[in-house]
Formats: structure tokens, sequence, C-alpha cells
């Protein structure tokens, strides 16, 4: 199979027509005609405005009940707020963590459902991170053949990523996100203010996501990231919504010309086949979903270089705006460090990659990339070259 680059992606330098001093802006995603499908993205940054919203969706007369899904870590931190604008909402919690997103949980959520006499006019709030919003949105998916829900995510990486682009799921034992549908929400709601609670770990697993849809996709975003460092280390509240609405932006161009994956979508895989199995390998535990997508975009731009599709220069760029972002671009900024079992670690990802989801033929693809801002479709790799590799970037195993 040849090296295919993906002309759509190339150079593409996003327009974004939002006012950074609004307090209130929206983004429409349209998927093709046949599937029928509009839904609305409305950031604030006042709390009237985002509550406003809110209130308005839950008055509609469309649908017969509302509940919203979070877990015990968020709902300690918000409680007060669900209970005073969610009226008549009621609230189902799961346990904190991506140890969490699994059948089990989904399970439990729909016995639930089930026992309060959910109906098909219900809807469902994912209230949370990317793990809230891919269980809630699987939930939505597969409850009595498919109910309504809607995203008000409250990270970063979910803002940036997951609540956008209608890919919902859980983990198998064996490999992330192996059980899903793709699944779209009503609605998603963006307020800029709830970043502020996050932990530095939390704000860097949604930065990775940022950098990884500046590289495929836009050359002067890229840019704006390189010139702006401060600001993103200071979380500026206009500079965060401005990362949230270029990457949600980018992703909906991309999602919009291919929902379910057949093509162009691919490339938002940008460093996950390797990010996958390091989650994997550390049990979706001491390691964030940002934290092995860098180390895996780490990986993914090394071996461009090496199969000279860059050129050094862009190499060092990538390299160093994820290492000044404080993200592992190396083995040795994994967890524990130096990780003394190398050659268990390079033959668990290895093994963990034949598996993954986007393989075909029995064959690992990787994207790959020619320059900052232009991806290439997926390109088929070797076990015996990929093993090389590997080897290389984990120094001489």
């Amino acid at each position: 199979m040849g090296l295919q680059v993906n002309s759509i992606a190339k150079n593409v330098s996003m327009k974004l027509w939002f006012d950074k001093k609004s307090q209130f802006d929206t983004l429409s995603i349209k998927l093709p005609k046949s599937v029928k499908t509009k839904y609305k993205i409305v950031w604030s940054q006042q709390e009237a405005n985002f509550i406003k919203s809110i209130n308005n969706f839950l008055n509609r007369k469309k649908y017969s009940s509302h509940f919203l899904i979070t877990n015990d870590k968020i709902y300690k931190q918000y409680s007060s707020f669900i209970q005073q604008h969610f009226l008549g909402v009621e609230v189902i919690i799961i346990k904190d963590g991506e140890s969490h997103k699994k059948l089990s949980t989904i399970e439990h959520i729909c016995i639930q459902l089930n026992e309060k006499g959910v109906d098909r006019k219900t809807c469902l709030w994912a209230f949370g991170g990317g793990v809230i919003g891919d269980i809630t949105g699987f939930v939505a998916a597969i409850y009595m053949r498919g109910v309504s829900f809607v995203q008000v995510p409250t990270t970063l990486l979910a803002m940036v990523d997951s609540s956008v682009g209608g890919k919902t799921g859980v983990n198998l034992a064996s490999g992330k996100n192996m059980v899903g549908s793709f699944y779209q929400p009503q609605k998603v709601f963006m307020h800029i203010p709830l970043l502020e609670t996050l932990g530095k770990k939390e704000v860097l697993c949604g930065l990775a996501e940022v950098v990884k849809s500046a590289i495929i996709y836009d050359k002067e975003f890229f840019q704006y990231l390189e010139n702006n460092l401060v600001a993103i280390q200071n979380r500026d509240q206009d500079t965060f919504k401005y990362l949230s609405y270029s990457s949600a932006k980018i992703k909906a161009s991309v999602v919009e010309q291919d929902e379910k994956e057949g093509g162009l979508r691919a490339i938002l895989n940008f460093g996950h086949t390797l990010a996958h199995a390091v989650e994997n390998y550390f049990n979706y535990k001491k390691i964030t979903h940002g934290e092995a997508v860098a180390f895996g975009m780490a990986f993914a731009t090394f071996f461009s270089a090496k199969k000279n599709f860059i050129s050094q220069e862009i190499y060092t760029r990538i390299i160093n705006l994820i290492e000044k972002l404080e993200l592992p671009a190396n083995i040795d900024q994994l967890p524990e460090k130096n990780l003394k079992k190398k050659k268990a670690f390079l033959k668990h990802c290895l093994v963990a990659m034949a598996k993954d989801k986007k393989n075909l033929n029995g064959q690992v693809r990787f994207i790959l990339i020619h320059d900052i801002g232009e991806a290439m479709l997926p390109v088929a790799i070797p076990q015996i070259e990929l093993e090389a590799a590997l080897s290389e970037f984990f120094i001489d195993i």
C-alpha cells in the first residue's frame, strides 16, 4: 500500500470568527445529509449565560425527563450548582477514573434508568470529563435503541476533543474504546470558568489534544501555541477559550466530512495508536490520556522524521513544544522513571498495538505527518520495522 497524503488537511489555516471578548459564542456541526444531524456547541464565560442556556434546554417540551450522569469526584465539587440549576433532574453518580470506563458501568447505569421508568423521550446529560462523556453517550446510543444526550464538559480534554464528534464507548481489558458507537449529542455547553478548578495534570491532559489538532491540521494554530506559552501556562481564560474553539473547529471540519472514520477522520488518531497501548500498560492509572498521547505524538513525529517525511527542523519544533508544555516526549518522562523493564514495556506495546481497532488486514496503521498542518492517511507499518523504530525511540533497549 503506497503512502497517501491527505490533501484536504494540507496547510489549512482555520479562519476563526468568534470574538475572544464575547461572553457567548456558538459553532454548528453539520453532518452529511444522509445522517440528518446538526447540533451546536455553545461557549460561555459568564455564569448567567451558562445557566440561561441550560434552563432553555431543560424547558424544551420535546423531552419527558432529564437525567444527569457524573462521577463522585465531580459531584462533590459541583453538587450545589447541580441541585440549584438542574431542578427536577435526577442524578446518577458513578465512580471516578478511566478504570471505571467499562461495560459493567454501562450495565449499572442502564439498570438504574430502567428502574426509574425512563422512556425514549428522556434526555441524558453528561456532566464531567471525557470518561463521563464517552459513557453517557454510549448509554444514550444503546438504551432503548437510542435516547437523546447533551454534553457539559468540565475538563480541558473534553472541551477541546472528546465532547465533539460523537465517539462514545468503553474499554476492554485488552484495549481502549474497543466497544462503542458513533452517536452525536443534541448540544454541547462549554463554560470556560469550569476549567479554573482543574489540577495541573488535568490541564496538561487537554493541552496534548490541542497540540495534536494543530499538528495534523493547522500550521498557524501551531505557531499560535508556540507564541503564547506564557498565557497558556497562566490559564488565561480568553486564551483557553481560543484553544477550545480552535480545536473544536478543526475537529468539526474533519467530522463534517467523515463522521464514522472511513477516511479523513483517521488523522484525529495522530499519536493515539501508541498512546492507547501505553495507557493499557499502566492499567489506565499513573498516566493520563493526554500524557500518553503526547508520548505517542513524539514517537509518530520521530517515525515521520526517520522515514524522511519531515525535516529535522519540523521534528525539533514539535518535540520542543511538547516538552515546553511539560508533557512527556521520551520514555524517561513516563511514570516509573527510566522504566527498568523497557523490554517488557516494548513487548506489551507491540502486542497491544496489534489489537488496535484502527488496524486493517492484520497490519498496524499509524498516522504520520508530512509537515505541521499536513497529516497523512493511515500508513501500514510492517511489524519488523515498527519494532525497530520503537526500540530506537526507547533508546536502544
